[in-house]
């Protein structure tokens, strides 16, 4: 998992170097010249620094699993080519255009803000209605370019009819109404037509203004607003059985709690007061449950018992998948899994060799072996045998 406070120093620094490629401008004095020279050479080592430990730390090979670390690589290369500004002019390729390339950086910051995914996963799922919609667009300024060409091809000239805007021909027509359906200076358009035309020029512009700005325009906000509402009710949904980062550190925190040396197992009858202790969604935290729901939810867990002990991964594999419930092969069966069901295997002797995914996570049904459950209503009745003798 990468470090917060290590992206937000190279958010930091992209947003500098941004600054720096907009100080620039021409004719600028050697000072500034060599001063933007020196900031490029740093950025680039900064860049090229970061890519190395990213490498690094993931892996070669796990580094190209995540894209945007391919997007920071080509960056990267590319910043690295334009410093060989002599070779690049010999061979007469333009320099500045791979200094440009530099600002896609900003591009990240997409990557650091929930609120920009946001929008643009709306963008991109609306796309379809959008593109739905520009058809439907297009058809209406079609018609109306055929009818403005048969009612105004024959205005001459003026100073709003002119070369640029005027109806003679259909791709012109096309681009006065494509002008005129933003808004700008429509009526002044409609009132050289009426002066020429007479009230049709009113009738036509009123409607052309009515169905392609008024109404297609609030319905391409409509399309993307009903995406982004959609949008976020399904991250609502998904929230709901989503782990996040602080749900994992409550569930550290109340295993620690409940043993405090650091044991990686933990008494089985203490295990109904430690899922009362864990806050939600994993626990039931200032939630009152019955006895009795909870030793059903302890059963449908099937968490194993180990001599009146639960281990630690075994308690949180189980009831993190409970949540979670990832059931993909492609998850169950991937390399990252295999490396820590071995070091599971290492790490806890207890769980025994045969430990595998399913019996981390509760799916195995156990005929004969020992569960929490049991052991915990075991000793309820024998404690209460003894009470009664």
């Amino acid at each position: 998992m990468q470090s917060q406070a290590f992206e937000y120093v190279v958010m930091t620094a992209i947003i500098i170097n941004t600054i720096f490629l907009c100080i620039d401008y021409h004719g600028k004095p050697p000072e500034l010249v060599t001063l933007l020279y020196q900031a490029n050479l740093s950025f680039v080592a900064f860049f090229t620094i970061e890519l190395t430990l990213k490498i690094t730390a993931y892996g070669f090979k796990y580094y190209w699993y995540v894209n945007w670390n391919k997007f920071d690589f080509i960056i990267v290369i590319l910043s690295l080519v334009a410093l060989e500004e002599k070779l690049l002019t010999q061979m007469n390729f333009n320099v500045t255009a791979l200094r440009i390339i530099r600002v896609s950086r900003l591009l990240r910051m997409v990557k650091t803000s929930e609120g920009l995914r946001t929008l643009l996963k709306t963008l991109f799922m609306s796309l379809g209605n959008i593109i739905n919609t520009a058809a439907l667009l297009m058809l209406i300024l079609f018609t109306f370019s055929v009818a403005g060409m048969s009612l105004f091809g024959s205005i001459e000239d003026s100073e709003t009819i002119n070369k640029n805007t005027n109806f003679k021909t259909f791709y012109q027509s096309m681009m006065a109404l494509a002008r005129a359906s933003t808004g700008e200076s429509w009526n002044a358009i409609m009132h050289a037509c009426l002066e020429d035309q007479g009230p049709i020029a009113i009738v036509y512009w009123l409607l052309f203004q009515l169905i392609a700005f008024f109404i297609f325009m609030n319905v391409f906000i409509a399309v993307i607003g009903e995406s982004f509402n959609d949008n976020q009710a399904t991250e609502d949904e998904n929230d709901i059985l989503a782990l996040k980062k602080k749900d994992i550190k409550a569930f550290q925190n109340t295993w620690a709690k409940y043993n405090p040396m650091g044991e990686l197992y933990m008494r089985t009858i203490r295990l109904p007061d430690f899922l009362r202790e864990l806050p939600p969604p994993l626990g039931y935290q200032g939630i009152r449950i019955e006895e009795s729901k909870l030793n059903k939810i302890i059963f449908c867990l099937n968490i194993r018992d180990h001599l009146g002990r639960v281990y630690y991964p075994e308690v949180m594999w189980t009831i993190f998948h409970s949540i979670a419930g990832m059931n993909d092969e492609k998850v169950l069966n991937c390399e990252q899994i295999a490396n820590i069901l071995k070091i599971v295997k290492n790490k806890y002797k207890g769980l025994g060799k045969k430990v595998n995914l399913d019996s981390l996570c509760g799916n195995k049904y156990y005929r004969k072996e020992l569960t929490a459950i049991k052991y915990i209503q075991a000793m309820k009745i024998l404690t209460k045998w003894r009470l009664f003798k």
